[in-house]
């Protein structure tokens, strides 16, 4: 059993050539108390999920793995991880079957360090749909941009039809630098996000309603929606989007002393918990990039019992973390993340800062 070897062997001829443990792994008290001591990677599984699963802090995760970085991490279905102690610190070894094709015997290979094979699909840190509707929604116009000066609907196919849906067509006034075949953005007004100490405006968000396909070229453009998750409706605005690609999620550390604000919320009026997004206040202008952890605080004051009733005086109870976000998405002065961990409600206007 892997639980009980400190000293553990594989070769290309049979399991039993020795791997030494070194100065890999983390302390044992930065470990989740119910991380499972053996688990066999899922189809669909992700590498975030699996962090979850054995550390506190994702941003541990690489060195609970012995690798320095989270790129570094190559899990695949069928991989076998089993959680190793010695010393008080503790070690996830991945052992991974190869099937020899000159017999039917089976081999083992320890990964690390990993040799890459061409072809070989990996475990992304969050799932392909996942992420794709993440970088959709929420979004945020670049600071060129002008809501109001974008091509708006003006009406649809059909007379009298006010909301349109999926595979209706519409017509749009401003449309320019298209071709038959192009595909578009669909957006409406949603907010202005605000920073909330200084009150400076720093982004304006819209709703993605959806999309459409350029159908026929004229004063007025003819499209096609070909995905509606909102209502569509005339003066709904349409924005030609950069074709870029999905990026690829390495969690670490965010860079030193930033702090900020949680300065909105999604699917949630007051507070909101794990795998939900969030809306911050810093972003690449600050030194924020996509992968960039923080820790989330309580911002918790309390009634001073010895106040006035009508003087009431308020004390700010000492920080406590209740969570931990990843940011995906950055703009130049806000950025978005995913609640990866959550002891408590994030509450709107929470404090955030990089992990020590």
């Amino acid at each position: 059993v892997l639980a009980q070897i400190t000293s553990i062997s594989f070769s290309d001829k049979a399991p039993n050539a020795s791997v030494q443990i070194k100065n890999e792994g983390i302390a044992s008290e930065l470990i989740k108390i119910d991380a499972p001591q053996s688990y066999v990677v899922k189809a669909n599984d992700t590498s975030l999920k699996i962090a979850q699963l054995y550390v506190n802090k994702i941003s541990d995760f690489p060195q609970l793995m012995g690798k320095q970085t989270w790129s570094e991490i190559e899990l695949k279905s069928g991989d076998s991880l089993q959680l190793l102690s010695r010393n008080g610190i503790k070690l996830l070894l991945l052992s991974r079957q190869v099937v020899n094709n000159s017999n039917s015997s089976t081999k083992y290979i320890k990964l690390t360090p990993m040799i890459k094979t061409t072809g070989e699909q990996f475990l992304p840190t969050i799932s392909a749909d996942k992420l794709n509707n993440l970088l959709m929604q929420p979004l945020v116009l670049e600071e060129s941009q002008n809501l109001n000066k974008l091509p708006y609907i003006v009406s649809g196919g059909e007379v009298g039809q006010s909301l349109y849906s999926m595979g209706d067509l519409i017509y749009v006034k401003g449309l320019t630098n298209v071709q038959i075949g192009s595909e578009v953005a669909i957006i409406s007004p949603f907010r202005i996000l605000t920073d909330p100490d200084s009150k400076q405006q720093l982004a304006t968000e819209v709703y993605w309603n959806g999309s459409a396909i350029v159908e026929q070229l004229g004063e007025l453009i003819t499209l096609r929606i070909n995905s509606a998750v909102r209502p569509i409706a005339p003066l709904d605005r349409v924005l030609l989007l950069p074709v870029n690609d999905v990026p690829k999620i390495a969690p670490h550390k965010a860079k030193p002393f930033l702090q900020g604000k949680i300065i909105g919320l999604y699917d949630a009026l007051t507070s909101t918990a794990e795998a939900n997004s969030v809306a911050l206040n810093l972003g690449s202008n600050d030194g924020v990039d996509v992968g960039s952890v923080f820790d989330v605080y309580s911002s918790r004051v309390a009634l001073d019992p010895n106040s006035k009733a009508d003087k009431p005086q308020y004390l700010a109870l000492p920080k406590q973390i209740i969570g931990e976000i990843m940011v995906y998405k950055v703009y130049p002065r806000v950025s978005f993340a995913l609640v990866t961990d959550s002891s408590h409600p994030i509450r709107l206007f929470s404090s955030f800062q990089s992990q020590e």
